[in-house]
C-alpha cells in the first residue's frame, strides 16, 4: 500500500547524481531499469530529460524559481509611461532601464 500513495512533494536530487546517472546511461554500464533503482529516480522521462540536457551542454540542475516582481509605486508608473511615450513606444528598453518586465511596461502603457 505505500507504494501506491503519492508523496507530498517533487523529489529533489543532488546535482552529482544527475550526472552520474546520466553517464551511467550514455555508456551503457547498467540496463535502464537498474540506473533507476540504483539512483532512486522516480521515471524514466526524468533521466531523458537529464541525458538531453547533458547532451546539448546544458548541466542537468534544479530549475530556478522566478522572484516576484519589485514593487513599483503609481509615481513610478506614471514616469515609466511619459518615458515609453516619449521614447517611441520603446517598452524592451524601457524594461531594461527601469528593471520592470516588457509586458509589465506595455501594460501600463495601454491602461494609461
Amino acid at each position: 500500500m505505500a507504494n501506491l500513495e503519492r508523496p507530498v512533494h517533487n523529489r529533489r536530487y543532488p546535482k552529482k547524481l544527475k550526472l552520474r546517472a546520466v553517464r551511467d546511461y550514455r555508456n551503457h554500464r547498467l540496463p535502464t531499469k537498474e540506473i533507476l533503482l540504483k539512483y532512486d529516480i522516480r521515471g524514466l522521462s526524468q533521466l531523458r530529460n537529464w541525458v538531453i540536457l547533458y547532451n546539448n551542454g546544458i548541466e542537468p540542475v534544479r530549475k530556478r524559481v522566478r522572484k516576484m516582481g519589485r514593487k513599483v509605486s503609481y509615481d513610478e508608473k506614471i514616469e515609466i509611461v511619459k518615458w515609453v511615450l516619449k521614447h517611441n513606444h520603446d517598452y524592451k528598453q524601457a524594461a531594461q532601464k527601469f528593471d520592470i518586465t516588457y509586458s509589465r511596461a506595455y501594460a501600463w502603457t495601454q491602461k494609461y
